[in-house]
């Protein structure tokens, strides 16, 4: 095994606790249609302090409707957020090994 290979097993297995209180708090929201706040809030704040900028990102059905990937859904839900993308916080130590 490459030092790189077991410097990222190490440090996976070092936040297990931090990954699994996580993953807990994620499968512990609603997220049923129509209710995804609240998960999308836990998953805001993670990303928060783990040093990236999170941005709910607002899906337009007519705005992709041409894409080759688009799938159109049964329902009409306005102002779904069902995605939160992020950018790195350059300015953020938190990650810093």
């Amino acid at each position: 095994m490459e030092k790189s290979e077991q410097k990222l097993i190490d440090t996976v297995e070092s936040l297990a606790p931090e990954i699994l209180d996580f993953t807990s708090r994620l499968v512990a929201c609603p997220s049923t249609l129509g209710k995804e706040a609240p998960v999308l809030e836990v998953m805001e704040n993670e990303l928060s302090l783990l040093g990236f900028d999170p941005v709910r990102v607002e899906i337009s059905p007519e705005d992709l409707a041409d894409h080759p990937g688009f799938a159109p859904v049964p329902w009409d839900e306005p102002r779904i957020f069902p995605f939160t993308g992020f950018s790195w916080n350059r300015t953020s130590s938190s990650l810093k090994t």
